[in-house]
């Protein structure tokens, strides 16, 4: 399809000084199947989204179908791009997530929305370990070739028409190793040379940005393989568990490994061992091990939490429910299970109040929803604070968007591929299996997206069933802390606008850090230790750490320290309390 460059006009250090930052996207469309527009785009809408308010003067261009198209008034600040194809009855998106300071050239692959589409490359073959990338692509590490592990690593971008297979590949046969992403890099951490014999006490780091393995080998505390790991919210790698050899006993040994400095050392040991479990890091920075197998090779049902600030693994008193299928966390510090025990059913844990820091205080909830029962299933959060809920069932292959906030199920096209379900930053879900890769765009909403001029009950992410109620436009607590969450998108400076009855807060919350609490009541609001008196609709301006508070006529600034970066935001209430009008708006930066 044709090319597509946007020239983003920067202003320089000196006023009379203009920097041009070109960014050069090249957009194609399935070939043929189900998601094939079958004939050439009649035009090209064309957003541009960052941290700026919303304008259709400076930030939306629409083209025409003849020639390139070419853009040169775009904002200052542009951080994403958005584009959407109409061909006839067919309407394709596609987001180009992330643009540095620097000249950047793409290709973004159109996809239709909630349709299954295969992609027709034999490279892209379920393996070891799965991780996405800032800048929507995937790479693929490790896994079994025949009797002995593999060698592979494949990097593939949904805009490119193969995947890239790296030469020559891995430095060692990795099966059962594991990888984790931060920022540019993959570390794939141990493994082993096959299905029996020791497990590697090493890693390799590959470098997304050059799509080259760096040589020479990292050295971990000890040798593992079927281990779980995430990455921490100060960057460090968390490995837990695994086997120390093919068919042996599970470790429960667990380790930190230092991204930066390549080095590892030992943490705190899990109660018993562990193979393949699920580390979850939550969007409030709190770390949950839930699932794994145990020495006599049942699945172990505790969850634990790991505190960064100790090191150490602590038993929360709740058990995941049998059979467990699938792991998703959602917005708001939570987590939705899938389990084969609980047809119908996702189990849900909210991370309550008040928060302890990284170490979560959960409580379980039971949410009735009208899934049918899977064989195998697998989960992903969408970035609207849903749940993409795929696998086989006595019907066949199915797939089901949840929300498990109101316990709503609809269903979509069924999958291609019924393996793991990974979420990619351009807002598609890759569904990965033995037999290749199928991608679905279940949603056209990114970061930086603009909230409408006035929240509803449907644009939140809210906590669960019964929680809540609506009375017109006002949303109403039903229990104490119930909480909602404008999922999915991030701010910098930002002003929000909340009418409220009785005892509610704001939650500004860092990404993977503990949230800022704004209350606000009947005749105060504001953070802890600075409030403004004053009654009825508040508005809160943030500018990095500082927030301006504003109501009935007074006004007054506080500082919240370490209040850095982009926040999401989130709303929690007492039982009775209401929210009449909610409203945020994107701020230029100064």
């Amino acid at each position: 399809m044709r090319p597509l460059v946007v020239f983003l006009v920067l202003l320089g250090g000196c006023a009379d000084r203009v920097d041009l930052q070109t960014v050069s996207l090249r957009l194609r469309a399935p070939a043929s199947g189900p998601c094939s527009p079958g004939a050439p785009t009649n035009d090209l809408v064309v957003e541009a989204l960052g941290d700026f308010p919303a304008s259709d003067e400076r930030t939306i261009e629409v083209l025409g179908a003849d020639g390139p198209g070419i853009i040169d008034r775009f904002p200052v600040g542009t951080r994403a791009l958005s584009v959407r194809a109409h061909a006839g009855g067919w309407e394709g998106f596609a987001l180009f997530p992330r643009i540095g300071d620097a000249d950047a050239e793409a290709r973004l692959l159109l996809l239709p929305a909630s349709t299954s589409c295969l992609v027709p490359d034999p490279a892209l073959v379920d393996g070891d370990t799965a991780v996405a990338l800032p800048d929507g692509s995937l790479v693929l590490a490790g896994g079994d070739d025949g009797e002995v592990g593999s060698r592979r690593l494949v990097h593939w971008h949904p805009g490119e028409a193969a995947a890239t297979v790296a030469d020559p590949g891995l430095q060692l046969r990795r099966e059962g190793s594991v990888a984790v992403a931060t920022g540019e890099r993959v570390f794939v951490l141990g493994g082993a040379l096959g299905r029996e014999g020791p497990a590697h006490d090493t890693y390799e780091i590959y470098d997304a940005e050059t799509r080259a393995l760096r040589s020479g080998l990292g050295t971990l505390g000890e040798p593992r393989r079927d281990a779980g790991a995430a990455r921490l919210s100060d960057g460090r790698i968390l490995l837990v568990g695994g086997r120390a050899a093919g068919g042996g006993d599970p470790l429960a040994s667990a380790e930190v490994l230092d991204d930066d400095t390549g080095a590892s050392a030992p943490v705190g040991e899990l109660p018993v061992g562990r193979a393949d479990p699920s580390v979850v890091v939550l969007d409030d920075g709190s770390v949950l091990v839930v699932g794994g197998t145990g020495a006599a090779g049942g699945h172990l049902r505790p969850l634990l939490a790991f505190d960064p600030r100790s090191g150490t693994f602590i038993e929360l008193g709740l058990d995941a429910p049998a059979g467990l299928q699938a792991v998703a966390p959602l917005p708001g510090g939570r987590l939705a299970l899938l389990a084969s025990s609980r047809p119908g059913e996702l189990t849900l844990y909210r991370n309550a109040p008040p928060l302890l820091g990284p170490v979560p205080g959960l409580v379980e909830d039971t949410v009735a929803v009208a899934l049918p029962a899977f064989e195998t299933a697998t989960a992903v959060a969408l970035m609207d604070g849903t749940l993409l809920v795929s696998g086989a069932t006595a019907s066949g292959r199915q797939a089901f968007v949840v929300d498990p906030g109101t316990a709503t199920v609809r269903e979509v096209p069924p999958p291609r591929a019924l393996g793991r379900l990974i979420a990619l930053a351009d807002g598609t879900t890759a569904a990965l299996d033995a037999e290749g890769l199928a991608l679905r765009r279940t949603t056209e909403r990114s970061a930086l997206d603009h909230p409408p001029a006035s929240l509803l009950a449907e644009d939140l992410a809210l906590d669960g069933p019964e929680r809540w109620r609506t009375e017109g436009a006002a949303l109403v607590a039903q229990v104490d802390d119930a909480r909602a969450d404008l999922a999915g998108l991030r701010f910098a400076d930002f002003a929000l606008e909340v009418t409220a009855e009785g005892s509610v807060e704001l939650l500004l919350q860092p990404e993977g850090a503990p949230a800022t609490a704004v209350h606000v009541g009947a005749s105060e609001a504001g953070p802890s230790l600075c409030t403004l008196a004053g009654a009825g609709p508040l508005t809160l301006v943030r500018r990095g750490e500082a927030l301006a508070l504003a109501r009935a006529g007074s006004q007054r600034t506080c500082r919240v320290d370490g209040l850095v970066g982009r926040v999401g935001l989130g709303f929690r209430a007492r039982a009775g309390s209401r929210f009449e009008r909610i409203a945020a708006r994107r701020l230029e930066a100064e």
